[in-house]
């Protein structure tokens, strides 16, 4: 399950509406660096369309830079220095053409900030999405050996699918339609 369901499913309508209206809609042709690792970042992203290829440096041989996940439509992205306000922990690029909400953290802060029901809403619904990644992340480990393995959103089979969120795919499904429905003019 597209992580950012997560996200979207915890959420009401009119936070979905204030998402879409405090956004912007940014094309990101292959190649294009969102997030880059070590560096401020200062927007949470909903990917629309296309992939995108997250690396680390260091993790691979040599200390090259190794991917380490593939995201795709319906993922989020710099929801982790929104939280905690740090750098980058890794790199993201765009692996395709692509497109992207962009949501800059001041205006989310500022929102989580005067709206205590969103702030309760939307860190719950973070608090489920980063609880599911570092599940992700222990069972790919276990898989590989302990070895850093690309994730892969497409591998995860279904009863690995937390149960407490499958009651709101339907809501955020149909508000990532609801999303990728008005920012199609945009």
């Amino acid at each position: 399950m597209k992580r950012a369901l997560y996200i979207l499913g915890q959420l009401d309508d009119l936070d979905i509406e204030w998402l879409i209206q405090n956004g912007k809609r940014d094309p990101a042709p292959a190649g294009t660096v969102l997030i880059r690792e070590k560096a401020p970042n200062e927007n949470l992203y909903v990917v629309l369309s296309g992939e995108f290829a997250v690396s680390i440096q260091g993790a691979g041989a040599k200390g090259q830079s190794r991917q380490i996940a593939k995201l795709g439509s319906g993922e989020m992205l710099g929801e982790v220095s929104l939280v905690d306000g740090s750098a980058a922990s890794a790199t993201v690029t765009a692996s395709a053409d692509a497109a992207v909400l962009r949501v800059p953290h001041s205006a989310l802060t500022a929102r989580l900030e005067e709206d205590p029901a969103f702030s309760g809403r939307f860190y719950k619904a973070i608090s489920l999405f980063l609880a599911d990644r570092l599940r992700s992340t222990v069972r790919q480990l276990e898989r590989s050996g302990g070895a850093v393995a690309p994730l892969d959103d497409e591998e995860e089979s279904a009863d690995e699918v937390n149960l407490n969120v499958l009651e709101n795919v339907h809501l955020a499904g149909r508000r990532f339609l609801r999303i990728l429905e008005v920012l199609q003019g945009s």
